[in-house]
């Protein structure tokens, strides 16, 4: 599968009086479905922009949004969300946060560990200390969103299409020529993190979908775990472990928007959830959106708060609340009737087709 990242909105506290409203969105397409969908992107990009300029979601009107969020639809996209807003956070919540993320960062060290790896750690905790608020928030929601990815798109296409979890294709939006801390910080920290989330909280995942194709790639014999990693927190799954670093490094690079058309879509798709929420397109699009959102557990759309007044908690701008509760209504929710029932026609569709 593909899976392209990019963001819509600042990650700074707003200081104009803005909402600040921001997300990341990931746009995973099944291998099978990309080469369609970049034919008729390409035709799409040769209307809405001759000269061959960027596409960005941010400056598409609404004819052309839906046109765009057709071809989605066509290719059975889906779309993750993490998502927040500047009221939900502050400098100083952000300055905390950081702090405690950096310090759980060299929790687990000990003695037994060589003095090599000690002072990876502690450069590791130094450089995320120095990250500036803004890419702090930007890290830590990019890392929770690839989490949710790993963790629902097995239960989707392990269902319909298990050949696409034998390979993960990563693209991240890459902002300037040279390498920021954001991307510095997640090359060489967010395999860990990630880990450390999987091995706090294991996965869930169908009893009856394939994993065959995502066994042999990503799964290994679980043969050394260390003695400091507590026995509770150790991989449940027959004596495997899933190799993240391999999941996340052996086809991932960040990228320039310009050229790539997977990120151009990203772009679209992540602009078209954050319009719809801040009200700048209409309400007509959101059943389009929702067609895109998918979850398993838990909510489908990830809204992060660092805020720590839990008496007077703050509220999102205007109707923001009430769009989101609609947008994740109507998303949908592996399992339950509709998603099935969805799939099944699909299938048959492209039983027919062949």
């Amino acid at each position: 599968m593909k899976i392209s990242i990019d963001e819509s909105g600042s990650f700074a506290v707003p200081r104009n009086g803005s909402d600040g409203f921001c997300c990341v969105g990931g746009l995973v397409i099944a291998d099978a479905e990309w080469e369609n969908l970049d034919a008729r992107f390409a035709q799409f990009k040769a209307v809405v922009a001759p000269d061959g300029a960027e596409i960005k979601g941010s400056r598409l009107s609404d004819a052309e949004m839906k046109h765009a969020l057709a071809l989605f639809n066509e290719a059975d996209a889906k779309l993750f969300i993490g998502a927040t807003a500047g009221v939900l956070f502050s400098d100083a919540s952000l300055n905390v946060f950081k702090e405690q993320q950096a310090h759980y960062l060299g929790a687990n060290l000990t003695d037994q560990h060589k003095p090599k790896v000690r002072q990876q750690m502690a450069d590791l905790q130094q450089r995320m200390r120095a990250m500036a608020p803004q890419e702090f928030l930007q890290l830590y929601v990019l890392t929770r969103l690839i989490e949710r990815i790993l963790r629902v798109t097995p239960n989707h296409f392990g269902f319909f299409a298990p050949d696409e979890l034998g390979a993960f294709h990563w693209t991240v939006d890459s902002k300037n020529e040279g390498r920021s801390a954001l991307e510095n910080c997640w090359t060489m920290m967010g395999g860990g993190l990630l880990q450390s989330a999987f091995l706090s909280e294991p996965s869930m995942w169908i009893p009856s979908i394939d994993t065959s194709a995502f066994d042999k790639a990503f799964l290994e014999e679980d043969q050394s775990w260390p003695d400091y990693i507590p026995p509770e927190k150790r991989s449940q799954r027959s004596g495997q472990i899933m190799n993240l670093g391999k999941i996340l490094c052996e086809s991932f690079s960040f990228a320039d928007s310009r050229t790539d058309a997977s990120l151009q879509l990203a772009d679209i798709a992540t602009n078209a959830f954050r319009r719809v929420v801040r009200g700048n397109l209409p309400r007509e699009f959101i059943p389009f959106v929702s067609k895109m959102l998918i979850g398993f557990e838990g909510p489908t759309i990830e809204l992060h708060s660092m805020h720590d007044d839990t008496v007077n908690y703050p509220k999102l701008a205007g109707d923001q609340e009430a769009i989101l509760m609609a947008l994740e209504a109507g998303s949908w929710r592996i399992g339950k009737k509709p998603w099935i029932e969805h799939y099944f026609r699909r299938q048959m569709k492209g039983k027919a087709s062949r």
